[in-house]
């Protein structure tokens, strides 16, 4: 099986308002997504790969959501995952990325 890699820019890494789950959420989720932007694993599915409850989940995504990071989306009945990755250039509250 090929590995996959999900990576987290310093400003999602060093955000203190972001905690350890948020941060393994958002890894994962670019990790699902890989060069694209968004992704659409289930609930169930990313609690299962970090062995965390769905609960745990929610919380994190929403986490990652109000710090603009991400966004929930639906299309058709289904749950896409947006990688906001132009936040990390350039806004006021995210740091450089050099």
């Amino acid at each position: 099986m090929k590995e996959r890699c999900g990576v987290v820019p310093e400003v999602v890494l060093c955000d203190p308002k972001l905690t350890g789950a948020a941060v393994r959420v958002y890894a994962l989720l670019a990790m699902h997504a890989g060069e694209k932007s968004w992704c659409w694993p289930s609930l169930r599915r990313l609690s299962e790969q970090l062995h965390v409850s769905r609960r745990s989940v929610l919380r994190a995504t929403k986490k990652l959501e109000e710090a603009g990071f991400i966004t929930r989306e639906r299309h058709d009945g289904r749950l896409i995952y947006v990688l906001k990755r132009e936040a990390f250039n350039g806004s006021d509250n995210t740091a450089p990325l050099n």
